[in-house]
């Protein structure tokens, strides 16, 4: 191993910046560095869907002709298990339909009889682990329908010592990528 003076390390990352200005400048405003793209928890969602999705927590509200469940509460946790895939949030609301459309998750029992999942929406402190990731940020929607998976505020990435801090995170659930984004500013 062999060290590199702090010099030169300075002068590499000048130059790389320097690299990256002026080729945006060159290509025009739409040439953006590209995002990282990252695997995350959520892809537990696209490989595990042939599995029923357990639900944990005290049910508040349950409303059957639309479809609509809520669970959680502020003292009380909801918990999704899919497989390898566990969710944890203050508040779920649950999307689901008696019929099974492309992309819904078959629920097990005991909710609703034959219910299938379309969509989750997960608010307040939601923590989601699949193996040894875990992501957590203050919201997120998984809509199984649409195969569109994204955490919004503080999202924090995080598998061994390597962690991944963003506005936002996105995740296709139908080719396994995602990608970090930062918020959008405010005026």
């Amino acid at each position: 191993m062999f060290a590199v003076p702090k010099s030169l390390m300075q002068s590499a990352a000048l130059v790389g910046a320097v690299a990256a200005s002026l080729a945006c400048s060159v290509l025009g405003p739409k040439a953006q560095p590209a995002q990282p793209v990252v695997t995350d928890p959520l892809q537990g969602f696209s490989q595990d869907r042939d599995k029923a999705l357990k639900i944990e927590g005290r049910p508040a509200q349950f409303q059957v002709v639309a479809g609509v469940a809520t669970y959680g509460g502020y003292i009380d946790w909801a918990q999704v298990v899919l497989g390898n895939t566990t969710i944890r949030c203050r508040f779920l609301t649950i999307h689901w339909a008696r019929e099974e459309v492309a992309g819904d998750v078959k629920a097990a029992e005991p909710f609703v009889g034959n219910g299938y999942i379309r969509k989750l929406e997960l608010s307040r402190d939601v923590t989601i682990t699949y193996r040894d990731q875990t992501a957590t940020a203050n919201d997120g929607v998984l809509d199984l329908r649409a195969n569109l998976g994204m955490l919004t505020g503080d999202v924090v990435l995080t598998q061994g010592q390597d962690v991944l801090r963003s506005g936002r995170l996105v995740a296709d659930l139908a080719t396994g990528t995602s990608r970090m984004e930062p918020l959008p500013e405010r005026r």
